[in-house]
């Protein structure tokens, strides 16, 4: 297919998160992609990104549904499909991002296809919103926005669903006197216009290709026509690790090495907590060690988002990398003063130093950090995230705890699916496949101090209400 093709002769937002981006296979055919997601729905378009110089296709598809309800059942099925018999390797399946956002995406992009905005009567409680949506999934939370002063409801809410496909029935079939749209996440900033200074894309372009107006739009770049050719010497790798902010995602960090021609693979994970994870590691092959050298001379140590630096290392097969002395200072220096500003920044907050580790999240064996009031049982394995929620308890800290301890200790009880902490919040949930577990779990940790912060652990309201309606009172 031609790569010239922009994908904008549909509103690729109409209806919003629609739009899908798949990094597979080179070897997969258009034909491959419908004949597998066709059976999600109505498919509008699909487009497979080749090289603008060689036309070879790279790997990257979207496809774009009639429907949002079909690209969310097509992301929960195929994600991490295998779709061919001649190779092991998974596809990467996500919802595109918007393009009047450009490649910006928020801290809590998932949480903008959970959660849904609505209007509703004053007259309503969250317990009848709550019975209304559930028709259409097994909602998170409802919470109505009201008066600070006098504590009326405002007429306006929020529902947040556990799964994108229920969120996306909700917003398609709910009575249309609710106005449902997709909310933007919490303390979301606002996102620069496409040619404004602050775009990702043009301010990335420009530091990185000097011949490029830094006002451009990152679509209309030709890449190949103005990176100058690769600065290094074959350094014999091909592969860079990449430790990037938990807010860059996959599509991101692809147009990001795609700058430097030659790249060929690209996987992003996170590490630290389902909600909320602690940071991005990339894993980016290019065809040539050449490019690979420059990629890495170019791109290690750029701010972004603004204010994190990517940290790109090459992987050497066969070997193991050693840093000089030069680079060995320098990386202590930087621990050095990191500690520092966490050691002030905890201290001014009036917190317990002994907490200091524990606070990021940090460290492989997280239970050798834990430290806790009550004696806990051994840790358990965790439930899969799509089993079943039959029984959740409602957690309130004294200070936020990183997700990693709060996993670490609820999962002792069993059958744990996640526990987390809400955004902003000095409170979360823990989500069990099992009551007895989650009872335990309130039995034991009501009221214990884990490394010196105290919690509250309770059924959760709308268990206790179900409770109530068991047993006919």
């Amino acid at each position: 297919m031609d790569n010239k093709r922009n994908f904008s002769g549909l509103s690729t937002e109409d209806p919003p998160l629609s739009r899908l981006f798949i990094i597979g296979p080179k070897n997969l055919t258009e034909e491959s992609y419908r004949n597998y997601f066709e059976e999600f729905g109505n498919i509008e378009e699909i487009w497979m990104v080749t090289d603008k110089n060689t036309g070879e296709y790279k790997g990257i598809t979207y496809i774009k549904y009639s429907k949002t309800s079909e690209a969310a059942n097509a992301l929960e099925k195929m994600n991490g499909a295998i779709m061919t018999k001649y190779t092991t390797r998974k596809i990467k399946v996500m919802i595109a991002a918007s393009r009047d956002q450009g490649a910006k995406r928020e801290t809590n992009e998932e949480e903008k296809m959970q959660r849904l905005f609505i209007v509703c009567p004053k007259s309503m409680t969250e317990d009848d919103l709550y019975g209304y949506f559930k028709q259409f999934g097994d909602p998170e939370y409802v919470n109505i926005i009201k008066d600070r002063h006098t504590r009326e409801s405002k007429g306006i809410a929020y529902v947040k669903y556990h799964k994108f496909s229920h969120a996306a029935r909700a917003f398609e079939e709910c009575d249309r006197k609710y106005k449902a749209v997709f909310a933007e996440p919490k303390n979301s900033e606002p996102i620069p216009k496409r040619g404004e200074s602050r775009d990702f894309y043009a301010s990335t372009s420009s530091a990185l290709l000097p011949s490029t107006s830094r006002n451009s739009s990152f679509n209309s770049y030709s890449i190949n026509s103005h990176v100058a050719g690769p600065s290094g010497a074959n350094e014999g790798y091909t592969k860079l690790t990449v430790i990037a902010s938990p807010d860059i995602n996959q599509d991101q960090l692809w147009k990001l090495f795609d700058i430097v021609p030659g790249l060929d693979y690209c996987q992003v994970r996170y590490q630290g907590g389902h909600m909320r994870p602690a940071r991005a590691i990339g894993e980016v092959v290019y065809t040539s060690s050449q490019w690979a050298a420059h990629a890495k001379e170019k791109l290690h140590g750029f701010e972004y988002p603004p204010g994190f630096r990517l940290i790109v290392k090459p992987i050497v097969e066969g070997a193991v990398q050693c840093l000089n002395d030069s680079d060995k200072k320098k990386s202590l220096m930087h621990i050095a003063e990191t500690i520092a500003q966490a050691s002030s920044l905890i201290q001014a907050a009036g917190l317990n130093p002994s907490a200091l580790l524990n606070l990021g999240g940090l460290g492989t064996d997280s239970s050798s950090q834990i430290q806790c009031s009550v004696t806990l049982p051994d840790p358990k394995p965790l439930a899969s995230i799509d089993d079943e929620c039959v029984a959740r308890c409602f957690i309130v800290c004294t200070t936020p705890l990183p997700n990693t301890v709060l996993r670490d200790v609820f999962c002792r009880f069993g059958n744990l699916i996640e526990a987390y902490m809400l955004a902003n919040r000095n409170c979360g949930y823990a989500r069990y496949t099992d009551r007895m577990s989650c009872e335990q779990a309130i039995k034991t940790l009501h009221g214990a101090d884990i490394n010196g912060v105290r919690i509250k652990v309770l059924i959760a309201e709308e268990q206790r209400k179900r409770a109530r309606t068991d047993d006919g009172n």
